[in-house]
């Protein structure tokens, strides 16, 4: 019967979408630089009448967003005795120009890079491109056409939830904060589309961890409860019968099919149910997920050892952090505490009685992975002899979000770690966020704007106005998925310096 409420609900609460129209500010042209990030810059030109076989021109509009294209082509001619082919590669960044489709080597699929070809039998006429893009850049190249075309206008139909409008940043930010904060509701505003895409260029897919992370930002911004709302019963159409609550799932026609499962993301749902509630006072989607919501924390119970420690059986896998080689094994046993406790208090405020066996598990787990991974050094590893264990930034976060330590034992740590470059860093602005969520928690307000000056502020160098799915500083390449060209330039799980700026 629930499968069914939450079909209803999820098929009613469609939030609707805002349009606005977007023309391009430059024609443009990629350039080698290597005094940009990645090696290529944009370079204004001066468009031509029009653009014959083999010839292109790229549009740039200035920012990024997300919709469809639309083009009014003409002929510089009279005959149109054969179809005009073009080929389109909508770009969120430079270097995506270096795009080769030969060279692709990555291991997800091509077919995710915004690259189309199309072709039509009639000119003059107005055209809509068929797929919705997310970029800043748009090149138009002539494959073939009977004669020169002339672009008379080229606009774009942006789309979001949130609107076209950016809510201005509060008082009292530094200008680099302002910058930060401008790019952070945008990043959030390309993502909010029906419901709170990871990314709108790839793979336009809700995942249960951006969705966490987007909602922080919305409730300080937007505040849109309905998208989250729709969001969750999205989510928890695809559940299957084993009831597992899907890390990512799909809408419109494939609604109630999930994607891939990532262990610790189901921890995460009281945590944006109790959120939910302190936010917007609305109960309702608490009500409906709170034993979905709960049977997330006994259907692990087979993956506890007798010793009190969660084990990710393989072949299952955690995000944790776009390091794909790291040991995440602390992290995840620390995100189930952490999700413990926000079971505990969403039980408190929905007026239930599992408060008190969920905090005496999490007691017994914390002492449990205190005396397990706790080193002589004061930081925690998987492998109690003393420089072996792999020393990850990652497992001190999640000690101290999951109240492994607490008071002032978890200030140091959090300092030691933040001083300590041994430690493996985090890759992602995903991992960055539960950063500063530490930063708050042990009241270091310091560390916290220090963080996102010196991450997000180093993002900004790079010219973007969306924040990235991954970044490091010193690696402009870096991908988790072999091909940079692939990665997600606008990523809803880097926007949440919005959050604690406000």
């Amino acid at each position: 019967m629930k499968t069914k409420l939450f079909f209803e609900k999820a098929q009613k609460g469609v939030p609707p979408l805002k349009h606005w129209f977007m023309s391009p500010v430059g024609v443009v042209e990629p350039v080698e630089d290597s005094h940009a990030w990645q090696g290529v810059s944009m370079r204004p030109v001066s468009p031509k009448r029009s653009y014959g076989n083999g010839e292109g021109i790229c549009f740039d509009f200035g920012e990024h967003a997300v919709g469809h294209v639309e083009l009014e082509l003409s002929l510089d001619g009279v005959d149109f005795d054969s179809p005009l082919f073009l080929r389109v590669l909508a770009a969120e960044l430079p270097y995506e120009f270096r795009y080769r489709r030969e060279e692709w080597t990555s291991w997800i699929s091509q077919s995710w890079m915004q690259e189309d070809f199309v072709k039509y039998d009639v000119l003059p006429a107005k055209i809509r491109l068929p797929r919705r893009y997310a970029f800043r850049y748009l090149l138009v190249e002539v494959i073939a056409t009977p004669n020169p075309i002339m672009f008379q206008r080229v606009r774009l139909r942006a789309e979001s939830a949130a609107g076209r409008r950016l809510p201005p940043p509060p008082e009292g930010l530094s200008p680099v904060e302002n910058q930060i904060w401008e790019v952070g509701v945008r990043t959030l505003r390309n993502c909010m589309q029906t419901v709170f895409e990871d990314g709108p260029k790839r793979d336009r897919r809700l995942w249960l961890g951006d969705l966490r992370l987007e909602a922080l930002v919305n409730a300080v911004t937007y505040r849109n409860p309905r998208v989250v709302e729709r969001s969750l019963y999205v989510l928890a159409c695809a559940m299957e019968k084993d009831g597992i609550f899907p890390s990512c799932a799909y809408e419109g026609e494939m609604l109630g099919r999930h994607g891939a499962h990532a262990y610790e993301y189901p921890f995460l749902l009281p945590k944006i149910l109790v959120e939910h509630i302190g936010f917007y006072q609305r109960r309702q989607v608490a009500r409906d997920l709170y034993d979905t919501a709960l049977f997330q924390f006994t259907r692990v119970e087979k993956d506890i050892s007798k010793e009190g420690l969660l084990l990710v059986p393989p072949p299952q896998w955690s995000v944790i952090d776009q390091n794909r080689t790291m040991d995440k094994t602390v992290g995840t046993h620390c995100a189930y505490l952490y999700g413990l406790e926000a079971m505990a208090q969403l039980s408190d405020v929905l007026g239930k009685k599992d408060a008190p066996w969920l905090r005496k598990r999490a007691a017994w787990m914390r002492k449990t992975a205190r005396a397990h991974w706790l080193q002589e050094d004061g930081f925690f590893a998987t492998d109690r002899e003393l420089g072996k264990g792999e020393r990850t930034l990652a497992s001190q976060i999640w000690a101290i979000l999951g109240q492994v330590v607490t008071g002032e034992e978890a200030r140091t740590l959090l300092k030691r770690s933040l001083e300590d470059a041994s430690l493996v860093a985090p890759m992602s602005p995903y991992l960055q966020h539960f950063l500063l969520e530490a930063c708050r928690l042990v009241g270091n307000e310091e560390a916290l704007h220090q963080v996102i000056r010196s991450y997000w502020g180093a993002m900004l160098e790079t010219g973007t106005t969306t924040f990235y799915e991954v970044f490091k500083e010193d690696d402009p390449f870096y991908s988790p998925y072999k091909q940079t060209w692939v990665n997600s330039a606008c990523h809803a799980w880097s926007c949440t310096p919005v959050y604690f700026l406000a």
